[in-house]
């Protein structure tokens, strides 16, 4: 899903001249099976919604479960879309904010108790969460922070 950036070996050129910064170049993520995935409009084969609005979300299946969840008779074709962009982006926030977090501890892999540092020390994703019950704890974030001072 997420490319690395990659330094490439260096070419002759930058061992004659040694100012020269190295080229980078994008791994490509063999694991992921959008990584490769190209928008080929003159194929003539079906071509997801997802890929058309340039997301990694799946909007069919936000779609579908939109219309089986009963929160409205009728759901209109750009909400899931929407939907699945304002998902992606917290996803990406909350993804960047562990990376950091990880960055802090010298770890290369996010593990779960990244994710809870970056969520319990950025304002914005706690207020954005406020409402909602922890997992782990009955009680809101917000509280759960304020007791862990």
């Amino acid at each position: 899903m997420f490319s690395r950036l990659v330094q490439s070996h260096f070419s002759p050129k930058s061992i004659l001249f040694p100012l020269s910064l190295p080229r980078f170049h994008f791994a490509r993520n063999k694991m992921s099976g959008r990584s490769g995935k190209i928008l080929d409009k003159t194929a003539g084969g079906k071509t997801s919604r997802s890929t058309k609005a340039n997301l990694h979300f799946p909007v069919g299946r936000i779609h579908r479960k939109l219309r089986k969840s009963n929160y409205a008779d009728r759901i209109g074709s750009g909400a899931p879309i929407f939907l699945a962009a304002v998902l992606e982006y917290l996803c990406a926030e909350v993804l960047e904010l562990a990376g950091n977090a990880a960055r802090e501890n010298k770890k290369l892999r996010i593990n779960p108790r990244h994710i809870m540092l970056a969520v319990r020390t950025d304002e914005e994703v706690i207020a954005l969460l406020a409402h909602l019950p922890h997992s782990e704890h009955p009680l809101p974030v917000s509280l759960a922070v304020e007791q862990a001072i």
